[in-house]
């Protein structure tokens, strides 16, 4: 993949050719403003596919937040199940 940087004035004076080098040649154009990067023009597949794949890792981190409650009633359950037998053999010593 191409990577092109532009300057902020040459961006906007040549709009229009760097709107077609994105969309028709897959070309991805870093916008700057005294050689400090302020946007990123990228086509829209690129877009659309970085949404969804920033999605999909959400649900993953979702599906593990939903579990979570379930995972700390189980050790909580476990720990106090643990320490009744301890407290029960420490009695009978």
């Amino acid at each position: 993949m191409e990577v092109e940087r532009v300057g902020a004035r040459q961006a906007r004076n040549h709009f229009a050719d760097l709107v077609g080098n994105v969309h028709y040649g897959g070309q991805v154009v870093i916008v700057e403003r005294s050689g400090k990067p302020m946007v990123a023009v990228i086509p829209v597949e690129m877009y659309e596919r970085l949404v969804a794949e920033r999605e999909a890792r959400f649900a993953v981190l979702d599906r593990i937040r939903s579990r979570l409650p379930d995972i700390i009633l189980l050790l909580a359950s476990w720990f106090i199940s643990y320490l009744a037998n301890l407290a029960h053999h420490l009695r009978r010593g």
